[in-house]
């Protein structure tokens, strides 16, 4: 079951479309006591407070009912889990110890540790014998995990597309296989006595062709190392090191074996490569750097160090771009992954007041953007802090240099033309929709959110006591009453009164 947030109902209809559509969410209103304990009394409503499903059962505290299209997860008194409909009937009868949502018509579902498919008649698209099977994509492609790790594809009409003649690398460096730009990394079977870190492989595509051959592996080489201190517990079988940390292996090293934007990292005879969607290699990448992280087709590197010393110093970071070259040198300590076409920058650090280590000089820390060129951005602009270090919807939070009339410095939202806009309040961020959301104290001394617009004004007054971002013209808000949900006016689609409330859904009906 997936944990996601709250939200509610509305209605409208398609003059395109002889057919109703309805804008729903799943609420929690009031508790439902047994005599054991109490918990959250969970339904799906819509935008005039009409219930389309009720009494959805026990959902512990931080978990809430998936109810993705149009099918509504529902507890059973023993514990088992099924779906109910927009009518408020039992399609699927609560016979499953765990299920997931439903995604392009199949849910995954799963009998104690066995997973299947289901279609949303509660009819078996495929038995549950596997140890995972992922959600169905928009393409009617879903990948099926045996417990001995075979991995297979079965379309939306029950046809095995891929036999189970490969292995799935889910083994900590993936823990999930999945599809990337139409491409899903496998590994050819072997009997190797050195385990799956020489394991041979490639990559597959929808149609079960091997279209990029099983000649790479899991590690690469240390002859010739470069690494700062390096340790041999991180070496695996035949002198590698494994591309995962070896003392956690759900800690990738880097993204390797995942296309984005047309090229994926690699490992062949000892190398780092970098290989296009038709398994060109393009290049190589330096076998020294601790991680790698694909951002958008540019590598983020940083020098490896070992994680067994008492106090490891932080690694330099730079970026290679797609010819591999390195554009933004190697020795800045944080650089965020790309967005809008910049990266963020820490150019300088800070100096620790001598007085107290926990102390810094905020006037000695730096941070610039940088563009796709590796060029300074905004005229050099050089600021204090930059939130999350990256763009949202064209935004940036930033702390400039420069002080207000308070003394304090300049709070500012940055645009990616390298307009700053000033702001007085001490919390913002971008929400997306041409706003952001401020929190300001009212005449009590309590804070409260609102959302200001691009040209600095209130476009919704601040009057909430949580705020949520918007998707498709609505955000969740929550006042004194409880949530509810507005549009970007500050109007109240689902008036404000529920405890909890989960994501926005829509669905198209006869």
């Amino acid at each position: 079951m997936r944990i996601i947030l709250s939200i509610s109902f509305l209605c409208f209809f398609s003059s395109s479309f002889a057919q109703k559509e309805i804008y729903y969410v799943g609420v929690a209103e009031g508790y439902i006591h047994d005599s054991a304990d109490s918990y959250p009394h969970w339904k799906v409503v819509d935008a005039k407070g009409n219930i389309l499903a009720d009494s959805l059962g026990r959902f512990d505290n931080n978990t809430r009912p998936d109810i993705s299209e149009g099918m509504f997860e529902f507890v059973a008194t023993n514990g088992k889990r099924g779906f109910k409909n927009y009518h408020n009937e039992i399609v699927v009868p609560a016979i499953f110890t765990e299920v997931r949502g439903f995604k392009n018509d199949f849910a995954a579902v799963a009998l104690n540790t066995k997973w299947g498919l289901i279609d949303k008649q509660g009819k078996f698209l495929t038995d549950t014998i596997y140890k995972y099977v992922s959600d169905m994509d928009h393409d009617g492609v879903a990948i099926l995990v045996k417990p001995n790790n075979d991995l297979g594809c079965i379309n939306s009409k029950g046809k095995f597309i891929v036999p189970f003649s490969y292995k799935s690398i889910s083994l900590g460096l993936i823990r999930e296989p999945v599809f990337s730009e139409g491409l899903l990394p496998v590994s050819a079977k072997s009997n190797s006595p050195f385990g799956y870190e020489d394991d041979k492989l490639g990559f597959i595509n929808k149609k079960g062709n091997l279209v990029i051959d099983t000649i790479y592996s899991l590690g690469y080489s240390v002859v010739g190392d470069h690494r700062r201190n390096a340790n041999p517990r991180r070496m695996c079988g035949s002198g590698y090191v494994a591309l995962m940390e070896m003392e956690n292996p759900n800690y990738l090293k880097g993204d390797f074996y995942k296309f984005i934007s047309g090229q994926a990292l690699v490992a062949k005879d000892g190398k780092v490569l970098v290989i296009n969607t038709q398994g060109d290699s393009l290049f190589a990448i330096a076998d020294h750097y601790g991680r790698i992280i694909n951002s958008a087709g540019f590598f983020i590197v940083s020098e490896q160090y070992d994680t067994f010393l008492d106090n490891p110093p932080s690694p330099k970071m730079g970026v290679i771009n797609t010819k591999g070259e390195m554009i933004i040198p190697l020795k800045f300590t944080e650089i965020g992954e790309m967005s809008d076409g910049y990266f963020v920058v820490k150019t300088k650090e800070p100096v620790y007041n001598a007085f107290s280590a926990t102390e810094s000089n905020l006037t000695n820390t730096e941070y610039m953007f940088f563009d796709t060129l590796g060029r300074p951005a905004f005229n050099k602009m050089k600021l204090l802090y930059v939130d999350n270090k990256t763009f949202f919807a064209g935004v940036a939070t930033v702390v400039t240099k420069e002080k207000n009339s308070n003394g304090y410095y300049q709070r500012a939202m940055l645009t990616t033309r390298g307009k700053l806009i000033s702001i007085d309040e001490d919390v913002a961020r971008p929400l997306g929709n041409g706003l952001f959301i401020v929190s300001v104290k009212d005449n009590k001394g309590n804070y409260r959110v609102g959302c200001k617009g691009l040209n600095n004004e209130w476009v919704i007054k601040p009057e909430f006591y949580e705020f949520g971002p918007f998707e498709n013209g609505f955000a969740p808000a929550r006042n004194q009453g409880g949530w509810g949900y507005t549009d970007i006016k500050g109007n109240y689609i689902i008036q404000p009164r529920f405890q909890e409330i989960t994501a926005l859904y829509s669905l198209k009906i006869p």
